[in-house]
């Protein structure tokens, strides 16, 4: 419905009308709870998706580009709402754990050509397998809290290698308030907003923190600096090499040494992990170099087996997975890689889709709001914020 009402205009503040404050009207045609259905279900559809259900019911025949407009608006309030403490108000029923932890991680958003940086060099042509670059990376922030678990190395491999158990293992919830961003930019803001958001948490400077890397290139040197610049090294008790990426370099060392059709190739890898999981892996690194000085291997595989030999070596000091599982740390990324996807992947990735950098940031700011369960009061908070200063009419 249209609501007239008088206009008064405030030298220095401009039009003002009264009834708006009196009502708490929004600042745009469409009510608080339109911009709420819209805004919501956009995070999970395309616009144009976002609005049919409420153009059936209510008859309100709204576009997608409306839809745009309503993200647009509630976009930057998302990033005000989550800024400087990244933490709401604790839901009923969970608990913060005696630990904190935090990991990034990195996924392409497909962008359009202008901001691709095409234009700035000659592609040319591709070579076989070869693709234009159509993606910029968006890097996540996940942190959260744990109570230590103490596990075998058995309770692990059983998950790594989907073998059926009768107790429950790693591969249970662990993570307790979990809260996700990502953003469109370097690795240097994700990190330091994960770890911002964990000092933000209750009694956060007297619980240890671990953190869970994929050994990116460069992201335990950052991880590093972001926690001296807080001064908080002596909170960091470990950084985690992730070991599912870690068993991904030892099944291409299997394949190298063994060839892919051997049948006792997952023998021999749950072999190796558990060595690795029982604080052998100085051992592994020497078998594998034993094998490769002794076996003789084509060159691809030779190739391929010296990578793996290079990662466990580059990385040895964050795989000291007996003392982590003794103490009760976590020692597995998937809660950053499941972020990747159901926060970036899932709505960014759509068939055909393309996204500027501003507008990718701006969905990407409104979907973490409602996959950290945060919807309700983050429109709360927009109503409060947009409400103005009170303003004393003269008489």
């Amino acid at each position: 419905m249209w609501i007239g009402r008088q206009r008064y205009y405030l030298e220095g503040s401009g039009n003002y009308h009264a009834l708006d404050d009196y009502l708490s009207l929004p600042p745009c045609q469409l009510s608080y709870k339109l911009q709420d259905w819209i805004g919501k279900r956009s995070t999970e559809e395309n616009y144009r998706s976002s609005v049919e259900l409420l153009n059936d019911m209510l008859g309100v025949g709204l576009e997608a580009s409306e839809v745009k407009r309503v993200v647009e608006r509630l976009a930057p309030v998302a990033a005000d709402y989550y800024e400087g403490f990244a933490v709401q108000e604790v839901a009923a029923g969970e608990e913060e754990g005696s630990f904190l932890a935090f990991g990034n991680d990195g996924k392409g958003v497909p962008v359009v050509k202008l901001e691709r940086g095409e234009e700035q060099q000659d592609v040319g042509r591709l070579m076989k397998g070869q693709k234009r670059g159509v993606k910029k990376q968006a890097t996540v922030a996940v942190s959260f809290s744990f109570n230590p678990r103490v596990r075998s190395s058995e309770d692990i491999l059983r998950g790594l290698f989907r073998e059926p158990s009768l107790e429950k293992t790693d591969w249970d919830r662990m993570s307790l308030q979990v809260h996700r961003r990502a953003f469109m930019c370097d690795q240097k803001k994700a990190i330091h907003y994960a770890i911002d958001q964990l000092m933000a948490r209750k009694d956060a400077r007297d619980k240890p923190i671990v953190a869970l890397v994929d050994c990116g290139t460069g992201l335990e040197e950052g991880i590093l600096k972001a926690i001296e610049s807080k001064g908080m090294q002596g909170q960091l008790k470990a950084v985690i090499a992730d070991i599912v990426h870690v068993s991904e370099y030892i099944w291409k060392a299997a394949n190298a040494i063994l060839g892919e059709k051997y049948k006792g190739r997952t023998e021999w890898v749950r072999s190796v992990m558990k060595d690795m999981l029982e604080g052998k892996v100085e051992q592994v690194i020497k078998d594998l170099r034993d094998n490769k000085d002794k076996v003789k291997l084509k060159e691809p595989a030779e190739e391929q087996l010296a990578i793996s030999i290079n990662y466990l070596d580059n990385h040895k000091h964050k795989m000291q997975y007996k003392d982590y599982l003794e103490k009760g740390y976590p020692i597995s990324t998937g809660l950053i890689e499941s972020t990747c996807g159901h926060l970036v992947k899932d709505r960014m990735e759509d068939s055909g889709m393309r996204w500027t950098i501003t507008g990718a940031q701006q969905m990407l700011d409104l979907r973490a709001v409602h996959k950290n369960g945060d919807w309700n009061r983050f429109m709360t908070f927009v109503q409060q914020k947009n409400k103005p200063d009170k303003i004393k009419m003269a008489a």
